[in-house]
């Protein structure tokens, strides 16, 4: 739903290029903090850019913070988005249908997985 109105926009395919293998979403705030206006393409280099700096963060433990939920982790890192500073978390959590799936908010965006508010 959060797709379909907007709310999240959809980096499924860039993730897969950055070894992310589940489905992946962006929050459109998250987007406006990197890109503006500029509409989300397929291959955009913010994405990709993106993508790349979970990847590295989750995969070296680099992250600053760390929650696990009964059905979610989250990680909150600071990067660098094509030169623009952006603090952002990386939640991997359930879909709609039990799938594993990976939303990327600002630091500062509620969770809306886990009901639970931000420490």
């Amino acid at each position: 739903m959060a797709l379909r109105d907007g709310s999240l926009l959809d980096i499924t395919v860039t993730a897969a290029a950055t070894y992310i293998a589940m489905p992946s979403a962006v929050s459109s705030k998250l987007w406006r903090a990197i890109a503006d206006d500029a509409p989300l393409t397929l291959g955009d280099p913010r994405a990709l850019s993106l993508c790349w700096s979970v990847f590295l963060f989750v995969t070296t433990q680099a992250y600053s913070r760390e929650r696990r939920g009964q059905n979610s982790r989250t990680v909150w890192f600071e990067t660098k988005v094509l030169g623009r500073p952006i603090a952002a978390k990386a939640i991997a959590h359930q879909g709609d249908h039990g799938e594993p799936v990976m939303t990327v908010l600002c630091a500062d965006e509620p969770d809306p997985f886990n009901g639970l508010k931000d420490p």
